[in-house]
């Protein structure tokens, strides 16, 4: 059992389908743990009004991956 966890979806105009992060997290606290780093990293790269999705697209999902 397990969550998968996925980011970067969006909808409106320019959908997005969320990337699977590569890892299954095992219960609810390491999934907080997990989102609360996928927004840590997106404080830390996204530019003013820009939306998680479209970090991603411009620096990677390895970049994601890598610094989580």
């Amino acid at each position: 059992g397990g969550f998968a966890v996925f980011a970067g979806g969006m909808a409106g105009k320019t959908p997005r389908c969320g990337d699977k992060l590569p890892e299954t997290v095992k219960n609810k606290r390491e999934l907080y743990k997990k989102i609360k780093a996928v927004l840590d990293w997106y404080v830390k790269n996204g530019k003013p009004k820009e939306r998680l999705g479209t970090t991603i697209e411009r620096l990677g999902i390895g970049s994601l991956i890598r610094d989580i």
